[in-house]
């Protein structure tokens, strides 16, 4: 009767057990998987070639991973990048050689006008990113991917997302936004993005779509981010001129207002010079910022 009864008992204390078993299994697994996502990224070294993806990579606390960027003369870098971070070069021109003296993992870069740079960094060998990042729609999927490309945790992302989403509809509740069907846009804003030579913003923009969420419409019935002459813009009509500075200096601002004086057909048409560069930038900031933009623009 004893080794029945022992035998018994064992499977008795098995199967009690079982369920603790199983739960320290999965806490170990949980360990394993975190560790090695901790591991991975601090592998990670990111040359970053635009301003957003650097204030983004912080965003997702991913700074540390930041080995090199680019900078925009008068722009300080972002709260958050390293100390030791190495410049690349400017945000109009990177320099090759720098990048891949960085012996970076990955370099990121956003889709936009002619790319040089990018072709060359992949024959040699190197690990190329190129993200979508001209209209708002884009902030998502721009966000996931670098998220899981560099092993963010997922809850992290989500918040992310979720702050910007809730910052949107609070937006559109402010500014009392209604269908675009709806609107009558009569009211137009030429979004100028560079004085010398002359850079504007087409419709196929994010800052065209913020000017929209004001009420106003885009000057420019073009795409992209063309280069214009005085004669062209001559030819256009607007009620609104808004200049985007990427510096914010007062030397800047003189010379927009100078160049606009010797027009012709615009000279008393109103500027609104917008001297916070995250304004041009698709970043977690964004929709505040177009808020108090809409304030300063007035709506129709």
């Amino acid at each position: 009767m004893r080794a029945p009864l022992c035998r018994s008992i064992l499977l008795r204390a098995f199967f009690l057990s079982g369920p603790f078993l199983v739960l320290a299994a999965t806490a170990r697994i949980a360990s394993i998987t975190l560790a090695a996502a901790t591991e991975a990224r601090g592998s990670f070294r990111i040359v970053s070639l635009n301003p957003t993806l650097t204030r983004l990579l912080i965003d997702l606390e991913l700074g540390a991973n930041v080995v090199g960027v680019v900078t925009v003369p008068g722009m300080p870098l972002p709260k958050g990048v390293p100390v030791q971070v190495k410049t690349v070069g400017s945000y109009a021109k990177p320099l090759m050689e720098k990048i891949i003296a960085l012996r970076p993992s990955h370099v990121l870069l956003i889709k936009e006008g002619e790319d040089r740079i990018s072709a060359q960094l992949k024959k040699a060998g190197t690990k190329v990113l190129i993200l979508e990042g001209r209209f708002l729609k884009d902030f998502e999927p721009l966000v996931r991917t670098l998220g899981e490309t560099f092993a963010r945790d997922p809850g992290k992302i989500e918040a992310l997302l979720s702050r910007w989403r809730s910052d949107w509809a609070a937006v559109d509740q402010s500014v009392g936004r209604v269908e675009s069907s709806k609107r009558v846009h009569d009211s137009r804003a030429l979004l100028m993005l560079q004085v010398d030579p002359v850079y504007i913003a087409g419709q196929d923009s994010f800052l065209s779509e913020i000017t929209e969420k004001c009420g106003w419409k885009n000057a420019f019935p073009g795409n992209g981010y063309p280069r214009v002459g005085r004669e062209q813009l001559e030819l256009m009509s607007m009620e609104r001129i808004v200049y985007f500075s990427m510096l914010g200096q007062k030397k800047e601002e003189k010379a927009v207002q100078e160049f606009w004086a010797k027009s012709m057909k615009h000279r008393s048409v109103p500027l609104l010079i917008e001297n916070n560069p995250h304004l041009a930038q698709l970043g977690v900031e964004l929709p505040r910022l177009t808020q108090e933009f809409c304030e300063r623009l007035g709506r129709k």
